[in-house]
């Protein structure tokens, strides 16, 4: 029985330490973007998840209504979640703009530069802003998968 407590002890301590979450900041047309990233690369990193949405009322509670979903979840590897607030009232131009530049600051962080293999990149936003993205002759990472329609409610969806 002290044998099944501990497997038990183990797993939940596993689940712990795979969800590390952290914020940082990029810069977006001379203004200052804010954004979280849950990490679950431990094991290395294959996936890029970007969630993009409107710092609005309804999508306070995004970033732990995501964190819940992801905990609820075992066997999360190989990904990175990144949640990106835009300010209130973005223009869809604005928007595309900073997905664009976000991905950009991502190549050119030393980390994603030593990665022998790229990663796919998934998007999920309140408003369809790959738009620029898509149309770039040169992507530094391949776009997998766009979902439209994100909010605190169903941000679950859009993350596996």
């Amino acid at each position: 029985m002290r044998y099944l407590y501990l497997i038990i002890a183990l797993i939940l301590s596993l689940n712990a330490a795979a969800q590390k979450i952290t914020a940082g900041t990029f810069i977006n047309s001379g203004k200052v973007l804010h954004f979280s990233r849950i990490d679950y690369s431990e094991h290395g990193l294959g996936q890029i998840r970007v969630i993009m949405y409107e710092d609005i009322e309804k999508n306070q509670d995004l970033i732990a209504n995501a964190a819940k979903c992801l905990n609820k979840v075992s066997n999360l590897y190989h990904t990175y979640y990144y949640f990106i607030k835009l300010p209130v009232g973005s223009a869809q131009s604005e928007g595309e703009a900073a997905l664009t530049n976000f991905i950009q600051y991502l190549a050119n962080d030393d980390e994603y530069k030593k990665l022998k293999k790229k990663p796919i990149l998934y998007i999920f936003s309140d408003m369809d802003y790959s738009a620029i993205y898509k149309n770039q002759k040169t992507q530094p990472y391949a776009l997998e998968q766009v979902l439209v329609g994100v909010s605190a409610k169903n941000v679950c969806k859009g993350l596996f």
